[in-house]
Parts: C-alpha cells; sequence; structure tokens
C-alpha cells in the first residue's frame, strides 16, 4: 500500500496525538474478557461501563432542554427558504486543532461537540445554556480525547455519542448516551462506556444508529500503520430506560480479518448511517481510497447493514455502487498565509451520513452522504442519494465555486424526505475561509442544489503548520425531528491571530430552511440572527 500522509487528529502542547484500532475489549483497569471469540475471526467483545461519572439523572435546578417539544401548526407560508437562524458556537481556549465540531437538534435542544467542549444550547436562537469541557465529560480531565461525534436519537428519545482517548501506548473508543431526551445535565445525566483496544486504536470515529444499535466505525491503526476498518456495534437501551447498562460489542473488522468490500478490497474509513426515523437495520458506507487504485483514482461506494439474525448481530453486504471517478483533493490556500488548510485528511473518505425515506423514491430507506474531492487544480464536495441494493445513485452533485476551493462538506435530507442542505466550507488564495450553504427541495431536479448563502467568513489566516493545517475532519448535517423543512449544522471558520500562534477557530451553528414547514419554538417566523 503507498505511504499517505496522515494529518494529525489533535495537537496537544505542540505534539500530534496518534491514533491506530481494536481487537480486544476490556474494562479499564481489568484484565480482558472475550467470549466465545475464535483468534482473527469477527465476534462480540465486552464493553465495560466507564468507572466515572456513573450515576442517575439529577435535575439541577434548571428546565430540561430536551422535554418532548410538541409539532406545532404550521408555519407562516412566506418563510423563505434559507438560514433562518444562526449563532457562534465553541470557540477555541487555544489547546487543540482542529475543532472538528460536530452537533445535531432533538426536540428542544440543540447540541454540540468539539475536541474542547460539550455545549448545549436552546435550539430557538441557539444560545449557549450549558458547556462542559469534553474530556472532564469524558471522565478523563487533561487528557488526549478527540474525533467528538453527537447524534440526536428519534428512535430512543436520548443523545447518542462516540469519541477516542488515549493514555500512554493504550487506546479507548468512546460511547455513551444521555438517560432522557434532556441533554442538560453534562456532570450525571450521561451514561459512558470504554472499550479499551490497546496498541490496536481506532482512529477517525463515526457514529451511527438504527433502532436496535449504536453503531461507530473506525480505522484501525498500530504504530502508525493502517491494519483494517472496523465497525463496533453496540445494542442501545430500549426507550425509557434509565441507568447505565450495556452489553457485547459485536466487532467486524480485525488486522487478521479485515473488513472488506463486495470486491474483496480492504474498506477504508467507513461511515455509519445516522438514521433519523424507524429502521431495523443499521447501514454503513464508504468510498474506496483512491491511494490503493490504480492511477489513484476511486469509482465506487460501498454500503453494508447491520440486523440480528437468530440472536446475533450480523453484517450484511449490499454491494458496491458505481459513481463518477474521483481523486483525493489538494490543500487549500489561505489569503495572508503561506499555509495550506488540510481539505481531506483521509484519502476522499465519506465524513458523514444520514438516512430517511424519500417519498419520491417510493419510500424507500435514502441514504446521503459526501466527499471532498479533487475538481480540476483545486477541490469540490461531491454529494450523493444512495438506495440501498442500488447500483448507482440516487442521484448525485457536486458543489465547485469558480476560483474557490470547496471543501469539508455535510449533507442531510429534511425530516420530508425530498428537501436537502448542503453545508460547505469554501476558501482561496485570495479569500479567508467561510461557511456557506446550498440547499434543494423536491420540485428541482435530481442532482441539483441552489440559493447559495454565506453563513459565516473567518476573520484571520492559519498560520506556521507544516505540511498543512489541520481543518477539521468534518462537518455536520441532520434534519430537525419536528419540522420537516429544517436542516441544523455545525462548522469552522478561523479567528482572529493568536499572539502565541495556537489554534484559533471559531464554530458557527445554524438552521436551513428548504421550504415552508412547520414553525419550531417560534425559529419558523424568524429572520437571521446576527452570527
Amino acid at each position: 500500500m503507498p505511504v499517505r500522509p496522515l494529518a494529525p487528529l489533535i495537537l496537544l502542547a505542540g505534539a500530534s496525538l496518534a491514533v491506530p484500532a481494536p481487537a480486544l475489549a476490556e474494562q479499564e483497569g481489568g484484565a480482558a474478557k472475550v467470549a466465545g471469540r475464535k483468534a482473527g475471526r469477527p465476534g462480540p467483545t465486552v464493553a465495560a461501563p466507564s468507572q466515572y461519572l456513573r450515576g442517575t439523572l439529577k435535575s439541577g435546578g434548571a428546565a430540561p432542554l430536551g422535554a418532548g417539544t410538541p409539532r406545532t401548526a404550521p408555519g407562516p407560508a412566506g418563510r423563505a427558504p434559507g438560514v433562518v437562524v444562526r449563532r457562534r458556537g465553541v470557540a477555541s481556549r487555544g489547546i487543540f486543532e482542529p475543532s472538528d465540531s460536530t452537533g445535531s437538534a432533538g426536540p428542544g435542544a440543540y447540541v454540540e461537540f468539539t475536541n474542547e467542549r460539550v455545549a448545549v444550547a436552546r435550539k430557538r436562537d441557539l444560545r449557549m445554556l450549558r458547556r462542559r469541557g469534553f474530556d472532564a465529560f469524558l471522565g478523563s480531565p487533561g487528557g488526549n480525547v478527540a474525533d467528538p461525534q453527537i447524534q440526536w436519537d428519534e428512535q430512543g428519545g436520548r443523545w447518542l455519542y462516540a469519541a477516542i482517548r488515549s493514555k500512554g501506548e493504550t487506546g479507548y473508543l468512546e460511547y455513551g448516551w444521555s438517560q432522557t431526551a434532556d441533554p442538560g445535565d453534562l456532570r450525571r445525566g450521561w451514561c459512558h462506556f470504554t472499550v479499551r483496544t490497546g496498541s490496536n486504536e481506532p482512529d477517525y470515529p463515526k457514529l451511527g444508529h438504527s433502532d436496535r444499535y449504536l453503531v461507530v466505525g473506525a480505522n484501525v491503526f498500530k504504530g502508525g500503520d493502517f491494519k483494517t476498518a472496523a465497525l463496533y456495534v453496540a445494542r442501545k437501551p430500549v426507550p425509557g430506560e434509565r441507568g447505565c447498562r450495556s452489553g457485547r460489542v459485536a466487532v467486524f473488522g480485525t488486522p487478521k480479518q479485515p473488513l472488506t468490500t463486495a470486491d474483496g478490497d480492504p474498506a477504508f474509513t467507513p461511515e455509519p448511517v445516522n438514521l433519523t426515523e424507524r429502521s431495523g437495520a443499521g447501514y454503513v458506507v464508504a468510498a474506496d481510497d483512491p491511494f490503493v487504485s490504480r492511477n489513484e483514482l476511486g469509482h465506487q461506494l460501498m454500503i453494508w447493514h447491520v440486523i440480528e439474525r437468530a440472536g446475533r448481530t450480523v453484517l450484511v453486504q449490499n454491494g458496491n455502487v458505481a459513481v463518477p471517478d474521483y481523486r483525493v483533493s489538494p490543500d487549500v490556500p489561505q489569503r495572508g498565509s503561506s499555509s495550506r488548510l488540510d481539505s481531506a485528511s483521509f484519502a476522499a473518505a465519506l465524513t458523514q451520513a444520514v438516512g430517511r425515506s424519500d417519498p419520491a423514491a417510493g419510500g424507500r430507506m435514502a441514504i446521503w452522504t459526501q466527499h471532498t474531492v479533487r475538481s480540476g487544480k483545486r477541490s469540490a464536495v461531491r454529494w450523493y442519494e444512495l438506495l440501498p441494493g442500488g447500483r448507482r445513485p440516487r442521484q448525485t452533485g457536486i458543489v465547485r465555486l469558480p476560483g474557490r476551493y470547496v471543501f469539508n462538506g455535510a449533507v442531510s435530507p429534511a425530516g420530508d424526505g425530498t428537501g436537502a442542505a448542503l453545508v460547505y466550507n469554501s476558501g482561496s488564495a485570495q479569500a479567508l475561509p467561510d461557511v456557506r450553504v446550498q440547499r434543494r427541495s423536491g420540485a428541482m431536479a435530481l442532482g441539483r442544489m441552489g440559493g447559495e448563502q454565506v453563513v459565516a467568513r473567518s476573520t484571520g489566516a492559519r498560520t506556521g503548520c507544516s505540511p498543512s493545517c489541520s481543518w477539521g475532519d468534518y462537518a455536520a448535517a441532520s434534519p430537525d425531528p419536528r419540522d420537516l423543512s429544517l436542516v441544523w449544522g455545525s462548522s469552522q471558520i478561523q479567528g482572529r491571530r493568536r499572539a502565541d500562534n495556537g489554534p484559533q477557530w471559531v464554530t458557527v451553528n445554524f438552521a436551513i430552511s428548504t421550504g415552508p414547514g412547520a414553525a419550531i419554538g417560534g425559529l419558523g417566523a424568524r429572520s437571521p440572527a446576527a452570527s
């Protein structure tokens, strides 16, 4: 396999946190516990509740943030499509780079995770009400934690998360959930679980879920060498269940038996799907790695699904989907800096995926996903709507801008299943990076997005990086669980240059209306707020 440069995922005191994959899971501080597993064969391992931050939900005196806001009457028919609310999110404290901002909207709250902090905002105006250090939230103050993922679980009525942590030479996969729909108690209101992976470390984790399962995809490294992609599948609590219990975690993909595509090629950067309505199967997608293909061209996406069969967790191949050829994108220049931004840390990998049934596709489950690819001498974001079992996308589109590089995208359908919105950054040698959005309605031709808007602009350039500046491994996009026309997003811009040249990112959270829809919490009548 050709050697690929791996961008540092997180910087602490000037050093990069190496993150490599999975083999055994064991309770922190205890002996390995692997039940009924044959050497080198994917199968169940044991995830243990973390020995920290256990407890029951306590009120803390504040009104619940996630208490099920009822669906309201339709809002004003004249609500214009586009950005309807936006506000600055978490800002860097000068410790970690990049932000890896990700977020999700529930019935009454918006929750944002970054490499530095967890924040809970009131949804109607995105005003932050509670926040906590990400390391403290995981119960590892001062620890090396990175790559957060957060999702609202509509099927279970709670929030789900995943992340990675390292301590010395030992790696850990972290995952868990809120005990109720209220995410606000960041000390006692969440359940935290740890899978110890030893010297095989799970890198670049991605989160998805179905009715039954929480699914994390990761790349497995050992000593800096890629070994396999892997999927970790944990059973979710049943709706309404309190307390912190988790059973076995099924692991698919080990160094001895790597995860492969339908062609037998090694899978890379698997992306579990955030399913926003009921589904007995949990889906996973991945793009072919161009670096291991002839002429460094990728031309397929792969789909799997996870189901329970005869009491066992089973991974089933749906097969490959043929897509237009793609290459790894170039780094992005910045105005006022000789340093470039890393636009594709992981070889044109898919960076998030959202699933919802599409009435225009006969009500079939559709998976929306995207990646950053080369377009001429610049970068662009290509997006897809996939139907599991199909051999070609239902639709595909690409966003490229004259004179600009487009990168760090996130796409999501709206709750109606036909509208959608795309979040992305753009930049060039003549412009600082910004955050932009485009949207589509079901009335538009397949493969089309439009109505571009600039959500926020950087006020400074990143400097002093070599070979390039880490920008972020993903942005976020997901549908509102109540308003069928809203898509929520999180992304990153750069703040003013710090005296110590440390990380200076700022995140922005926002909601995009794809068309007239239900007003939720007064949002439907709002004009864009100041960022």
